[in-house]
């Protein structure tokens, strides 16, 4: 991925902060297709669970696997809360704010995409920064071959 010259943090989550959580089930719950790139926060409703990242929610970390324990009625995850994680950027209209698009220095929010499904991020506002609601900040910019647009944030 990076060529001679270039530095990327993208994929180097640090292993020590990566913890296990209970995935929220129901509603608009996290699927395999989410683990890699979902924006998770804090489900306050059940002790150590998390679910997608809803519009201006502070940010917990990256779904990084998802394991559908059947047998035992639970969903749990891996959750990265450091290193250069990758994020997807809403692709729409946030329900709360018309879309930015973070740049390198902004900080991050939990979003939502057309189809009100969490897990996407956005550029916090001031408001929100003050609010004590970001803590990821954005080092690089990252346009997928499909022209969705993704971020590599760190936790600061």
């Amino acid at each position: 991925m990076p060529a001679i010259g270039k530095v990327s943090l993208k994929g180097l989550p640090v292993e020590d902060f990566i913890n296990t959580f209970l995935v929220k089930i129901g509603g608009s719950e996290a699927t395999q297709a989410d683990a890699g790139n979902a924006a998770m926060s804090i489900d306050t409703t059940t002790a150590n669970q998390v679910k997608l990242a809803v519009d201006g929610e502070r940010i917990y970390g990256r779904l990084e696997v998802r394991e559908d324990r059947v047998q035992e009625g639970i969903v749990v995850g891996s959750i990265a809360r450091k290193g250069g994680v990758t994020f997807n950027v809403s692709p729409t209209v946030s329900l709360s704010s018309p879309i930015t698009n973070p740049a390198i220095g902004d900080f991050l929010v939990g979003a939502v995409n057309g189809s009100a499904k969490g897990g996407f991020v956005r550029k916090a506002s001031t408001a929100e920064i003050q609010a004590g609601k970001s803590n990821w900040q954005v080092v690089e910019l990252i346009t997928n071959a499909d022209t969705t647009k993704s971020v590599v944030a760190i936790d600061v």
